[in-house]
């Protein structure tokens, strides 16, 4: 027997009505602890009483990922217990043996089905005529439910040319949606968007000639539907959407609910207007009060936002923007760090590294590193503003790796401040920032009093620096202060033997077994991504 799980997305009106948004394969699932909303009994009447002897479970990924689930217990113990996990230990306790195919760009492997298999899919198949009918294709999957219930999706306009004459209807006729002081009709794509920073396009159509404008501007498959917005509905003042997760079986697709329902939220809160350009267009730093994603595929997130850095020797500071390869940084010293770089103990890839505050402060020094390389990321980018004691505010990366003190103990660590930040219950004013100042060459514990996010709209840098991995970046308001960032590195749980590019001084590659976590500075291979909690041991 042959399954695909499914997750369809939906938006609530002001009537209290859900609509239909997308349908799609290939799914992503929440960082959380996947047995809180993660219903493996709900297999029990396809499983109990089968002669299924095998499971296969073809998928992209059913790890956990950093959907913004609100119902969520963010921690790292939480991020272990996945879909995929719950699925293997239900199955074999059924008596099946369990095999993992993956699957990657519409290519999934083939399993022949047979009376003994139960085969579950996650990953996106090209060649299922479900996949490309209803999850691919916008016109087709929108037109299939218009024509059962018109009132099942936002009010659409799908134009009547080209390649869409077959699909086309308009459902927004010439009604105008009154979303008051907010956007009220997007321009989405036919295909599935890859590029969030330019898709949807979002605008505020004050009355009919401008919502025809609209239409009348659509490029070949392009589409028009209106911006559902339900303002008595927001979740910590930011817009909810609401997923379901089911699992399509046999010839007849019958489906059972695989998950609790669960609410998604944009990164921002809504706050009380929106920015709109000349053509009534959102700007782009107010996207991500609008929408969840905002970023286009395959573009790298920066570790550095247009702040200084300090140059060595005048001991200048210089643009991010002004950076180039070659040039010679001022960098902390960190004694412990260092020491363990240099040990030579494969330990010292793990990610669990942790310093002494007062060495650090006693025997510290500045030193040398080089910018080895360096990548430009020009559209805005989303942040953290840090509010310290005494006022003083830093502008820092999503991807930054911090240097702190554990509070008033004499612990030190890097901290990865995406996923921390995202972490339900997670309070970063109990760390202190390990803040350097230039003007009097100390290096001090200054405590964190607030956090918001911001953004950084013109955008920031990703880079690597050797032999020292850290780096100065001042803060937000040109005070000749700086904290200490981490190069890039990345926590992974090797389910096999593979290698690693070992973020540290050993540049020689190192060599994990299975059930090891290990911190990398490239993707490996038999592992999957866990996250960057002090991800910085190795320098």
């Amino acid at each position: 027997m042959k399954g695909v799980l499914v997750g369809t997305d939906y938006v609530k009106d002001i009537d209290g009505s859900f609509k239909v948004l997308e349908i799609n394969t290939s799914i992503g699932l929440t960082w959380n602890n996947a047995s809180n909303y993660f219903l493996t009994s709900a297999l029990d009447p396809i499983i109990s009483g089968s002669s299924y002897t095998e499971a296969h479970l073809i998928r992209t990924s059913l790890q956990n990922s950093h959907t913004n689930d609100l119902s969520a217990s963010f921690s790292d113990e939480n991020m272990s217990v996945n879909a995929e996990a719950l699925l293997i230990e239900y199955l074999t306790g059924s008596g099946m043996t369990v095999t993992l195919h993956n699957a990657a760009n519409g290519i999934v492997p083939d399993v022949e089905d047979a009376d003994n298999k139960f085969i579950l899919r996650q990953a996106y198949d090209q060649t299922a005529v479900f996949d490309e009918t209803y999850c691919k294709d916008n016109f087709k999957f929108l037109k299939t439910v218009y024509d059962q219930d018109n009132n099942a999706i936002p009010k659409t306009f799908i134009p009547n040319t080209g390649s869409a004459a077959s699909f086309t209807f308009d459902s927004i006729g010439s009604t105008v949606r009154d979303n008051g002081a907010y956007p009220n009709y997007l321009i989405k794509e036919r295909y599935p968007t890859t590029d969030y920073s330019s898709y949807p396009k979002i605008y505020k159509a004050a009355d009919t000639f401008a919502v025809t404008a609209l239409k009348n501007g659509l490029q070949e498959n392009e589409y028009l539907q209106e911006y559902v917005l339900d303002s008595s509905s927001l979740v910590d003042g930011k817009l909810p959407t609401y997923r379901t997760i089911e699992l399509l079986y046999g010839s007849s697709l019958d489906k059972v609910n695989m998950t609790k329902g669960q609410v998604l939220t944009t990164l921002s809160p809504l706050g009380s207007s929106i920015d709109l350009d000349d053509n009534n267009e959102i700007q782009v730093w107010d996207r991500a009060k609008m929408i969840h994603k905002i970023s286009k595929y395959g573009s790298q997130a920066p570790i550095g936002l247009d702040t200084n850095l300090l140059l060595s020797g005048s001991g200048i500071n210089i643009s991010g923007a002004d950076l180039e390869t070659g040039t010679i940084l001022k960098t902390y010293d960190i004694p412990d760090l260092a020491e363990a770089s240099a040990s030579g103990d494969p330990q010292q890839y793990k990610y669990n590294w942790s310093g002494s505050s007062a060495l650090a402060v006693a025997s510290g020094s500045i030193v040398d590193t080089v910018l080895e390389s360096i990548v430009t990321i020009p559209q805005a980018v989303a942040g953290i503003e840090m509010t310290l004691d005494g006022g003083q505010k830093i502008h820092l990366a999503l991807n930054s790796t911090l240097y702190v003190q554990e509070g008033d103990t004499d612990k030190t660590e890097f901290l990865y401040l995406e996923d921390y930040i995202l972490k339900d219950g997670s309070d970063i004013t109990g760390y202190k920032v390990m803040l350097y100042n230039n003007n009097t060459s100390t290096l001090s514990p200054v405590g964190i009093t607030g956090v918001q996010y911001y953004w950084a709209q013109n955008g920031g840098f990703t880079l690597n620096v050797e032999e020292t991995d850290t780096y100065f970046i001042e803060d937000g308001s040109d005070s000749n202060t700086f904290v200490i960032l981490h190069n890039a590195c990345s926590m992974w749980d090797f389910y096999g033997s593979a290698f690693c590019d070992a973020c540290g001084m050993n540049t020689g590659t190192y060599f994990p077994t299975s059930g090891a976590t290990v911190c990398c500075s490239n993707t490996p291979s038999n592992a999957y991504y866990n996250g960057s909690p002090s991800c910085s041991s190795g320098k």
